[in-house]
């Protein structure tokens, strides 16, 4: 891959393997490898080429900086830097993707004033959104009933949405923040824990 700048550096990447690229040669059935940058872009690049398969801005307010699986060879989950500012009262957020092909899904803003006040961290893996709390316990949710509870609009790639009044995965708009949640979904169970961490 050619050098960068610094704020184009790669600071998180995937490996996507397709079960079905023997049986479809379009792009957007290949192995790749998903990137994430300094400057919140998202790269999906082909495994054996290098060649820049699909490019999509992220966001000029979250700054992604970690892709994984949330679902094995299904979706991916962004998750970006822990909040600093209290103030606006999110601790983080999440872009969750579907893969072969690459659609966008949702963003899903993890806030003190819905899940609590001490809110420290979430991660999001394996079809549940896992909230930990201070001093030291961790509640879990389902992934999927929040996103059909609390989706207000879709929203697809490079198409223009007129609820978030730009067009979705395009620079300067990036994605659109299309889940609200006005209260606590239901927890479907609580974990105490030393350090905050649990595996699911």
């Amino acid at each position: 891959m050619p050098n960068v700048d610094r704020n184009q550096s790669i600071k998180s990447c995937l490996c996507c393997f397709s079960k079905t690229e023997t049986l479809n040669d379009r792009d957007d059935h290949r192995s790749c490898l998903l990137t994430v940058t300094a400057d919140n872009w998202m790269f999906r690049i082909d495994m054996d080429t290098g060649k820049v398969l699909q490019r999509v801005f992220l966001s000029n307010s979250h700054r992604f900086r970690h892709v994984s699986w949330e679902t094995q060879g299904h979706s991916v989950v962004l998750k970006s830097l822990l909040e600093k500012n209290r103030t606006r009262g999110i601790v983080c957020s999440f872009a969750v993707f579907d893969v072969f092909p690459l659609e966008f899904v949702s963003v899903i803003e993890v806030s003190r004033k819905v899940f609590g006040k001490d809110v420290c961290d979430a991660m999001v893996t394996d079809g549940l959104l896992v909230v930990s709390h201070t001093p030291g316990s961790v509640k879990i949710y389902s992934l999927p009933c929040l996103i059909r509870n609390n989706i207000v609009y879709k929203a697809y790639l490079g198409r223009r949405c007129k609820e978030f009044g730009g067009i979705v995965g395009e620079h300067p708009f990036g994605l659109p923040v299309n889940i609200e949640i006005n209260e606590c979904p239901p927890v479907l169970f609580k974990v105490t824990c030393g350090d905050r961490k649990s595996v699911v």
